[in-house]
Formats: C-alpha cells, sequence, structure tokens
C-alpha cells in the first residue's frame, strides 16, 4: 500500500491501535488493514473462537499459559490477551476484565478497532478455522457435500473448508445469533 507523503502512521501500543493520519484528519484502521494478531492465555479459549469468527487472527493454545504464553505472542508480534493480573502491566498486554466470553468481545473492540462501522461484517466472519485459526477457503456445494449433513447440503450455498484441519463451515444459526448479539449491543 502506498502512502501519500502527508499520511504518517503512528501506534499506541498501549491501547493496541493504528492511526492513520492524513491532512489533518485521522481514522482508526480496521484489524484487517492492521494486520491485527492476537494471543489468547490459556484461559480465553472461547474468547479465541469468537476473536477467530470475527475474522481476527488469532493464536491460542491451552497447554501454554502465563508467562510462556507471552513470550509465544511477543516473539510472534501479536498483541497478548490474558486476564492473569501478575502480566497486565507488561508491553502488549490486554487485560481481559469480564470472564464472560461475549463482554470479553466487547472489551476487545472496544480496545482494538476490530472494524470499522462502514465495513460489512458478514464480510469478516467466518474467514478463520475456529480450531486451528488458518484462514478458510471457499469450497463447493459438491466438494462439501461429504462432510456436512444432508439437511445442511440441501439449504446452504456457500460452504468453506479449513485447509488444515478439513472442517467445513457453513453460514448457520451460531453467525445468525453472533450477528443479533452484535446489533443489541450496537458495536
Amino acid at each position: 500500500m502506498k502512502e501519500s507523503d502527508h499520511t504518517e502512521h503512528q501506534r499506541d501500543n498501549r491501547r493496541g491501535t493504528c492511526v492513520r493520519r492524513t491532512g489533518g484528519t485521522e481514522r482508526k484502521r480496521s484489524a484487517r488493514e492492521q494486520g491485527l494478531r492476537t494471543h489468547c492465555d490459556a484461559m480465553l479459549g472461547k474468547l479465541a473462537q469468537m476473536l477467530r469468527l470475527l475474522g481476527v487472527d488469532t493464536r491460542y493454545d491451552c497447554a501454554i499459559s502465563g508467562m510462556a504464553a507471552y513470550r509465544n505472542a511477543r516473539s510472534e508480534g501479536r498483541l497478548f490477551l490474558t486476564r492473569n493480573r501478575r502480566l497486565e502491566r507488561l508491553p502488549g498486554v490486554i487485560f481481559i476484565q469480564s470472564d464472560k466470553p461475549n463482554e470479553q468481545v466487547r472489551e476487545v473492540e472496544e480496545r482494538l478497532v476490530i472494524r470499522r462501522k462502514e465495513e460489512s461484517l458478514d464480510s469478516m466472519l467466518l474467514t478463520r478455522c475456529l480450531v486451528c485459526n488458518a484462514v478458510l477457503a471457499r469450497v463447493s456445494r459438491e466438494e462439501a457435500r461429504p462432510a456436512v449433513p444432508f439437511f445442511i447440503y440441501q439449504i446452504h450455498n456457500e460452504f468453506r473448508r479449513c485447509p488444515v484441519c478439513r472442517r467445513v463451515y457453513w453460514p448457520g444459526s451460531h453467525v445468525e445469533n453472533m450477528l443479533q448479539r452484535k446489533g443489541k449491543q450496537n458495536i
């Protein structure tokens, strides 16, 4: 991406947002524009899944927690999300206060720019595998047919497959429920 001479990029590491200043105006950049990458501590597995559902590149390993997970996140250039109070003051750490996954997502969205208002949330949903974080690839109905229940095959036309774990995803009720929750929260 080529920026004009009047554009500056500044990163506020404490908040984890990136601001683009152009000719006196500024706007926050979306997760995709920033290349936002996060790492959830072992206690935040549901949050990791929900961030992946929103299209955020999120690393999660339930076997590694605390300082070891923090070191992994920093070595990969990722923001570290944790509920561990001993780590909250370290650079690159976002402390999550809530223990409820929906509120945790809201906390992350308030601290980071997950998407701009004009971006379609639909375009970001189901772009990453909820299990292994790989980018999903679109597959035809015929390719998905052996991996999905017959009823799902009959009512859906859009399917995506994880190239790593081979799981197949489709825009089912879980996506509709998330869209409804997001609409109620006005985020």
